[in-house]
């Protein structure tokens, strides 16, 4: 239910592609276990491709803002604040499509995940706290290569060619500097249980 007077906190968690991100928020979300937190992925929100031909669709530029459905992706983060129910899109990335919609929420704390939350200013001002991932671009590139291969059915040729062409350009233009936008930078190469403990203490007394 909508309470304007107490906003569902909301925390960003930004890096390059590879940096560890994710496992960073599956961490939290293991030791807070709690069905109030909820978990949101910006990816979700990359743009619906199935105008264009299969073969283009590999090719275009996913490290760049205009990559993803940034509107919606406000409006939603807006709703939950509120502590409304959201429609997520359901992506495929072997076929860069939507599949469907999910509803979600509400939540009592939420944290979203994504390599373009902090390189707008309008987005990256929803989240109470800002943390960035941070990584050497020589493990990045090692880790985007085993995820592709394995979850996303790419060939080690594409997952080369796309990191040289967009990846590494958009992570220097777009990503790396919204660094200095973080409240919280975090070292995505060494454990994650310290940073684990103090974000579930956060989002524990904010869920109280």
């Amino acid at each position: 239910m909508t309470n304007p007077d107490n906003p569902v906190p909301l925390i960003g968690v930004c890096g390059g592609t590879g940096a560890g991100k994710s496992t960073l928020v599956e961490q939290i979300q293991r030791r807070v276990n709690s069905p109030g937190l909820l978990v949101l992925h910006q990816d979700r929100y990359y743009l619906n491709l199935d105008h264009l031909p299969k073969a283009d669709r590999d090719w275009r530029n996913f490290d760049a803002p205009d990559s993803y459905e940034r509107p919606l992706l406000l409006k939603h983060l807006s709703q939950l604040k509120k502590g409304e129910t959201i429609e997520v899109p359901v992506y495929d990335f072997r076929t860069h499509t939507r599949t469907g919609y999910e509803r979600v929420g509400p939540a009592r704390a939420v944290v979203v995940e994504g390599i373009l939350l902090f390189a707008d200013e309008e987005l990256r001002d929803c989240f109470d706290l800002r943390v960035f991932v941070d990584a050497p671009d020589d493990v990045r590139l090692l880790r985007r290569i085993e995820r592709d291969q394995r979850e996303r059915g790419r060939t080690f040729d594409s997952v080369r060619f796309q990191y040289l062409d967009t990846v590494r350009p958009g992570h220097e233009r777009y990503i790396a500097p919204t660094k200095a936008h973080a409240h919280l930078i975090v070292n995505g190469t060494r454990d994650f249980g310290p940073v684990v403990d103090l974000l579930a203490r956060w989002i524990e007394a904010e869920l109280k």
